[in-house]
C-alpha cells in the first residue's frame, strides 16, 4: 500500500511538471499586429493564391487564402504581420473572417473564427482576448438588419464617453446588447444589458451610457415589440408606442444626448413635418420628450427608406438614397429640422465622410460617379464620372485622400487605388485582383 502511494505521488508530480512544459509545436497566440503605420485595412486573397494552414488545422483552401492586408501611410499594400508575446513573428497563418469597427473607439474587433475573437488597438496593434469566446454566440453586423430602419452606415458597435464598448451578440435564441468595460486594460469585462427574451434589432447609446433599443419578444403570445429606454443604473422604461415600426429614428446629438427624429403627417396643414425631440429621463424614472423642432418639409423627403447618418463637428445630418438631407442637430438651432436637396441626379450606393466633406458613390445619368459634397454650403464637386472604373468599396482618410477597391473596365482587373484631394490618381495594387466589400480606415 505504501509503495502504491509513493508511486501515485511520483506519477502525479511527473504529470504536473511535464504538463507545465510548453509544447514547441503548439501555435503561438497573437499579441500584436504591425498596423502602426497603416491607414487602411482590408481582407483579400493571397497574392500568390497559395493556401496557408490555420494553426488549428483549418485546411480549407478557399478559406485559407484569405489574409489581412494594410495600406501604409506611403501608399504601399502589405500583409499584416502577427507577433507573439516575445515579439517573434507567427509563421502559422491566422485566417481573418471579418473586421468589426467600433464608432469613436481606438479598438476594433478581429474575428479569426476558431482562433478566437480579438480586440485590436488601431494605433499600436496590441491584441487583447475578450470573454466573448466563451459566450456561445457570434457577432451581429448592423448592415444585415437595414430593412428594420437602420442607417446604411450604422457602425457595428459604439462607445460611451468613457470608451466602454456596446455591441449586439446572438446567444442562440435572441440578440442582446452587451457592454465591454475597458477601464482595466488587463481585464476587459463583459456583461449583457438587455433582457434575455428581448431580441434587439437596433440600439443607440448616449455619452453617459443610457440606452435606447428596438426589440421583439418572440417568447410571448402576439410577439410584443417596441422600444425601451435603459438608464445607466439599469432602470427600464417603455420609450415609445408599443409598435415595432413606430417611434421614428433615435440618434445621438452633438452633446451626447439622445434625440428622436420622425416624419409627421399634419392633417391640418395637409403636409409632412419634421419632428425632433430630446429624450429626458428624470431622477424618479419618468421618461419624457422635449420638442426641439417642428418644421414643414414636404412629401419629397419620404422618397427613400434607406438613409445615412452624418455626424459632423457642428451638425448632424440624415441623407437618404436620393440625396435629400435633413438637419437633425446643429450648433445653429434654427437649422434643426430643415430639409435640403443636395443632389437630385444621383442614386447613392455608398457614402463616407470626414469632418469637412461628404463623399457619395453612385450613378448619374447611367454613368458611375464619385461626388464630394460640402455639408455646410451643400455645393458639390464631381471627382470621378466615367465608365473607366466601377468602385466596389471605398474609404476616405483625414487628409481627404480616397482609397478604393474597384474594377478597371479596360482589362477587367480588380485594383486598389487612391485619389488625393488635388485629383492625383494612383494605382496602389493590381496583383491581388480581389473584390473586397470591406475597406476600412483606421487612422
Amino acid at each position: 500500500m505504501k509503495n502504491k502511494l509513493i508511486y501515485t505521488l511520483l506519477l502525479g508530480l511527473f504529470l504536473l511538471f511535464t504538463g507545465c512544459e510548453s509544447n514547441p509545436n503548439e501555435p503561438k497566440s497573437i499579441s500584436k499586429m504591425n498596423i502602426g503605420d497603416a491607414t487602411t485595412l482590408f481582407i483579400a486573397s493571397s497574392a500568390n493564391g497559395m493556401a496557408k494552414i490555420s494553426p488549428k488545422g483549418n485546411n480549407d483552401a478557399a478559406v485559407a487564402t484569405k489574409r489581412l492586408f494594410k495600406i501604409t501611410k506611403d501608399g504601399v499594400v502589405e500583409d499584416v504581420v502577427y507577433t507573439d508575446e516575445e515579439g517573434n513573428e507567427i509563421t502559422e497563418t491566422y485566417i481573418p473572417g471579418n473586421m468589426y469597427f467600433i464608432e469613436n473607439s481606438p479598438y476594433f474587433f478581429a474575428d479569426f473564427g476558431y482562433e478566437g475573437m480579438f480586440l485590436v488597438n488601431k494605433e499600436t496593434g496590441d491584441v487583447y482576448k475578450t470573454s466573448m469566446d466563451n459566450q456561445g454566440g457570434y457577432l451581429i453586423d448592423n448592415m444585415q438588419l437595414e430593412k428594420f430602419g437602420f442607417f446604411e452606415n450604422s457602425p457595428f458597435a459604439t462607445t460611451d464617453d468613457k470608451g466602454n464598448i456596446y455591441y449586439r451578440w446572438y446567444e442562440g435564441t435572441s440578440v442582446r446588447v452587451h457592454k465591454i468595460d475597458i477601464s482595466n486594460i488587463n481585464l476587459f469585462t463583459d456583461k449583457a444589458l438587455t433582457p434575455v427574451n428581448e431580441d434587439v434589432h437596433e440600439f443607440v447609446v448616449s455619452e453617459e451610457g443610457d440606452l435606447v433599443y428596438r426589440f421583439i419578444n418572440w417568447s410571448l403570445p402576439d410577439y410584443p415589440s417596441g422600444r425601451r429606454f435603459r438608464s445607466l443604473d439599469g432602470r427600464l422604461s417603455s420609450a415609445f408606442e408599443d409598435s415595432y415600426y413606430s417611434g421614428g429614428v433615435v440618434f445621438r446629438g452633438l452633446d451626447g444626448e439622445l434625440f428622436v427624429f420622425d416624419f409627421i403627417w399634419d392633417s391640418e396643414e395637409s403636409d409632412y413635418f419634421s419632428l425632433v425631440q430630446k429624450t429626458c429621463f428624470s431622477d424618479n424614472g419618468i421618461l419624457s420628450f422635449d420638442t426641439i423642432s417642428y418644421q414643414k418639409i414636404g412629401e419629397s423627403v419620404q422618397s427613400s427608406s434607406s438613409k445615412y447618418l452624418i455626424v459632423l463637428p457642428s451638425k448632424v445630418l440624415m441623407i437618404d438614397l436620393n440625396s435629400s438631407a435633413v438637419v437633425l442637430d446643429s450648433r445653429n438651432k434654427s437649422e434643426v429640422g430643415m430639409f435640403f436637396d443636395i443632389n437630385d441626379n444621383m442614386r447613392i450606393t455608398d457614402l463616407h465622410y470626414t469632418d469637412s466633406y461628404i463623399y457619395c458613390c453612385g450613378e448619374i445619368e447611367g454613368n458611375f460617379s464619385l461626388v464630394r459634397i460640402d455639408p455646410y454650403t451643400y455645393s458639390k464637386d464631381v471627382i470621378m464620372q466615367n465608365n473607366d472604373y466601377e468602385i466596389y468599396s471605398f474609404t476616405v482618410l483625414d487628409d481627404e485622400t480616397i482609397m478604393f477597391n474597384g474594377l478597371r473596365l479596360s482589362d477587367g482587373k480588380n485594383i486598389i487605388a487612391s485619389i488625393e484631394k488635388n485629383g492625383k490618381f494612383k494605382i496602389l495594387d493590381e496583383t491581388l485582383n480581389s473584390q473586397e466589400s470591406v475597406l476600412e480606415r483606421i487612422q
